[in-house]
């Protein structure tokens, strides 16, 4: 199976198959923003459920919050996970 090859999955309130694509895990992709106030607080958030991370926390390949991958290794792992379910449901 190539990345430009969609993955079927079975979607269970209906049965039918839904097809995937790498582009669209692709825009699920949110980014860390780093947010600064006046009085020179600095913290990061997330860009897709704007759940903030504590100061002391290192931004992550996932949000913690909603789950977003926010990195290209986190697409990545998003995308391999995709692919062994579909192996999996080809079994």
């Amino acid at each position: 199976m190539t990345r430009q090859e969609p993955i079927k999955l079975n979607i269970n309130w209906n049965g039918s198959e839904c097809a995937i694509t790498r582009r669209q895990v692709e825009k699920m992709r949110g980014a860390w923003v780093y947010m600064t106030d006046d009085d020179g607080c600095t913290w990061t958030e997330c860009s897709k459920c704007e759940h903030e991370l504590d100061s002391l926390e290192e931004p992550q390949n996932f949000c913690p919050h909603c789950g977003s991958p926010m990195t290209d290794e986190a697409v990545d792992i998003l995308w391999a996970r995709l692919e062994a379910m579909w192996d999996e449901q080809a079994d």
